[in-house]
């Protein structure tokens, strides 16, 4: 996988980059999903662009297009068909 796009002293590219140790759920080229190391509730997941941005409108779109099919896979896979979720952005 190409880092070109990826941060040496982010958490989460050091996540993406297998450097730091997760529970992955999913990954396609564009995207990584793990279960969150401090979850707020059961099945709490994350979802993140393989492109490191500050914010949601520096990520280029051919990542943001496929980060919410994964999510309703993701959603599906831990269980979560009746629609109880929450889908959040956080940027920083």
């Amino acid at each position: 996988m190409s880092s070109e796009h990826l941060l040496v002293n982010c958490i989460f590219c050091k996540i993406i980059r297998g450097e730091i140790p997760s529970h992955k759920i999913s990954e396609t080229t564009e995207s990584y999903s793990f279960l969150d190391i401090n979850p707020l509730s059961e099945g709490h997941a994350l979802v993140i662009p393989k492109y490191h941005a500050e914010f949601l409108h520096e990520v280029p779109d051919r990542f943001l297009a496929d980060m919410l099919p994964l999510a309703k896979k993701v959603a599906l896979a831990i269980g979560l068909d009746s629609g109880e979720y929450n889908l959040l952005q956080a940027s920083k």
